[in-house]
């Protein structure tokens, strides 16, 4: 555990959930330790929310059957 707060405070992370995942991947053998990464790398994972104006027309009285 102690490894785990340490990689992650290196990294400049402070959320709880991060050093548990880390932990977690320390205790099992089977993954190969990755490097904890700041959330600002993963940005251009980013992607727009998609558009709902397609399933505005089932809101209508008409779509309803009223």
């Amino acid at each position: 555990m102690n490894t785990a707060i340490g990689r992650a405070v290196e990294a400049g992370i402070c959320d709880a959930d991060a050093v548990i995942i880390e932990a977690r991947r320390r205790a099992d053998d089977c993954c190969v330790p990755q490097p904890v990464r700041h959330i600002g790398e993963l940005a251009r994972f980013d992607r727009p929310a998609p558009s709902l104006a397609g399933y505005d027309g089932l809101l209508t009285a008409t779509a309803v059957g009223s």
